[in-house]
């Protein structure tokens, strides 16, 4: 049996952080989401124009957030961000485009100058979250969850981005992964979201799973994901004088040549930081990186509900017909973004991407 699929509209209080559902729609197309990592997730869905739910009281952008649910879970929800329409040989369609809950953050920004001494990091976090929503008209709904433990940081930042901030601690040497959960009351409604950490990473070790082959995938693509740099300079601001970090990887210059990087990293002033910050900036890009991009068929485990973002999958294809070739591939990979695409049936096609390790 397929999945139950629906779309609910809900307006946000910003004086008290409380959510009102305005709306649910049953009867929608092409409705596509992506669930991402560390980052900022969307998603997109037709309605008729000549719709009765097809209103400005319903589809005002960054006002009403956009809650899809499967089989009552929610599994997507964020703020309207554009609606695109056309009219063409009796059809009116208008399209909906929403971006996950974290891009409100990428419009809140720090004070001038906030100091953070020798502090946990997913305190900073949250700190940062709960200082921008304190201020007038502010309020997200966003409570803190669980925070987990793990270094401690120094940290200034100058009218930094929020959302920013955050996806730079994932990004950082022992950082975090982080998640906006959203809380559904006894009526299945969104009432609240928890902001949570997880040290070192959230997500399992699948072997519990059928390892993803060629049996079980109905199409892939790849790509070499980013560029290779294997000798860094970071400068930070110091208190007085810039800082520096400087260092390379000898194994990769000598496999890829020399491939330098500099970076200005005006919120760094102590040392330990930058060094940190710059080590895992060269322990991540001095080695090749492998990104699949994978749709699985319907029905066939593992599917979208096996599935959880920062899992760790199996991985065994292989080319028979080609010796050494690059779809010889036995590893482990990460997801690292889930996409999922409904057709007007309920049968998801879901395709995650995955980072080889």
């Amino acid at each position: 049996m397929n999945p139950i699929y629906t779309i609910e509209i809900y307006r946000l209080n910003p004086v008290n952080g409380t959510f009102s559902r305005i709306d649910t729609i049953e009867s929608f197309e092409k409705l596509s989401f992506s669930q991402r990592l560390n980052g900022i997730g969307a998603c997109s869905f037709e309605i008729d124009l000549d719709s009765k739910k097809a209103t400005n009281t319903n589809f005002t952008r960054f006002i009403n957030q956009i809650v899809v649910k499967r089989n009552n879970n929610i599994v997507f929800f964020g703020p309207i961000v554009k609606r695109r329409g056309s009219v063409k040989n009796e059809e009116e369609k208008v399209e909906i485009e929403c971006l996950s809950y974290i891009y409100h953050l990428a419009t809140r920004f720090t004070s001038k100058l906030q100091i953070f001494t020798n502090t946990a990091q997913s305190t900073i976090a949250w700190n940062l979250i709960s200082a921008v929503q304190a201020r007038d008209n502010g309020n997200l709904g966003i409570y803190q969850g669980v925070l987990a433990s793990g270094n401690n940081r120094d940290r200034t930042y100058e009218y930094k981005g929020i959302a920013e901030a955050l996806i730079e601690f994932s990004n950082i040497q022992q950082g975090f992964d982080w998640e906006f959960q959203p809380i559904q009351d006894a009526n299945g409604l969104l009432s609240s979201i928890n902001f949570n950490t997880y040290f070192p990473q959230i997500g399992l070790k699948r072997d519990d799973l059928p390892p993803i082959t060629m049996d079980n995938v109905a199409s892939l693509a790849f790509v070499d994901d980013g560029e290779i740099y294997n000798q860094v300079t970071f400068e930070g601001a110091g208190t007085g004088s810039p800082i520096l970090f400087t260092a390379g990887e000898n194994f990769s210059q000598s496999s890829f040549g020399r491939r330098e990087a500099i970076q200005m990293e005006k919120d760094i002033s102590i040392q330990d930081t930058l060094n940190r910050k710059g080590n895992a900036y060269l322990n991540k890009n001095s080695v090749n990186r492998f990104k699949i991009d994978i749709e699985l068929y319907p029905r066939v485990r593992p599917s979208f509900g096996d599935l959880n973002l920062g899992d760790v999958l199996n991985i065994n294809l292989s080319n028979n017909t080609v010796q050494d070739s690059i779809l010889n591939i036995s590893k482990e990979g990460r997801i690292v973004e889930l996409n999922v695409e409904v057709d007007g049936l309920g049968v998801e096609k879901v395709s995650p991407r995955i980072i080889l390790y």
